[in-house]
């Protein structure tokens, strides 16, 4: 499911030039989706950040690093601590 992610983000955004994942990497199934992601950013050259977190700041942090670079794609796996924090 997660190469699909990155490859309906490249379909939707034609520009995208690199992309972060947002992940918990303690997760054993985040894990496993990064992977999926990882296997498909390589078969397209796409550079991909991974971003593990552990609670807000770390959410935090990574959104303002990565925003301050042109043409980037996010994708966040689900987990305890994104979900959390999500905007609703």
């Amino acid at each position: 499911m997660g190469g699909r992610w990155l490859e309906l983000l490249k379909e939707i955004v034609p520009s995208v030039t690199q992309v972060a994942v947002i992940l918990q990497r303690e997760n054993p199934t985040n894990a496993g989706t990064f992977h999926q992601i990882s296997v498909v950013a390589a078969s397209m050259g796409l550079p991909l950040i991974s971003a593990g977190v552990r609670d807000t700041s770390d959410i935090e942090l990574a959104l303002e690093t990565f925003a301050r670079k042109s043409n980037g794609g996010l994708i966040v796996i689900a987990n305890p601590i994104a979900t959390s924090n999500s905007c609703r």
